[in-house]
């Protein structure tokens, strides 16, 4: 499926559901094809827009961009938020089931453990970087296709080198 319309769908789902001081930057190329559960893959982009939202308070941005890595044969998809970051002594927590920063009743802690867990059965990962203080970027890793690999290994610089 081509990636650009499973965000820009994920993107549309939650948009009633990110307050309005908060914009979306979608950069992702087009011809961005991958083998996935589009359910899933939506599921988990939802998680993390809303997470992303949720880390900002006031006026923010999410960006949401994709390249190829043609070296690891595999397409990262970069979700990085103008929030408050993440504190380095939680980072290794954040993908534990029940695990929340949120106030009680304000969330179940499952989200990010439900990504993580799609994300592994689609033989991907997904890491985070983030500062305390100056946002959170997450990537999330997933292998290409047989086919995309072939078309997009040994044509020189294609034109999607630096998206993001």
């Amino acid at each position: 499926a081509a990636l650009l319309n499973v965000v820009n769908r994920s993107v549309r789902l939650v948009k009633s559901q990110v307050p309005s001081g908060i914009s979306i930057l979608v950069d992702i190329p087009e011809n961005l094809f991958l083998s996935m559960d589009i359910q899933r893959i939506q599921e988990v982009l939802i998680i993390m827009i809303i997470n992303a939202s949720q880390a900002i308070t006031g006026e923010g941005k999410i960006y949401i961009s994709a390249f190829i890595d043609t070296d690891m044969a595999e397409a990262v998809i970069e979700i990085t938020d103008t929030g408050m970051g993440i504190p380095d002594e939680i980072k290794d927590r954040i993908f534990d089931p029940f695990y929340s920063t949120k106030d009680e009743g304000q969330g179940t802690g499952l989200g990010l453990s439900i990504a993580y867990g799609i994300i592994q059965k689609h033989n991907g990962k997904i890491v985070v970087e983030s500062v305390a203080g100056s946002g959170a970027s997450f990537f999330i890793h997933l292998p290409l296709d047989t086919e995309q690999k072939e078309q997009n290994i040994g044509h020189g610089q294609p034109s999607w080198i630096g998206v993001g």
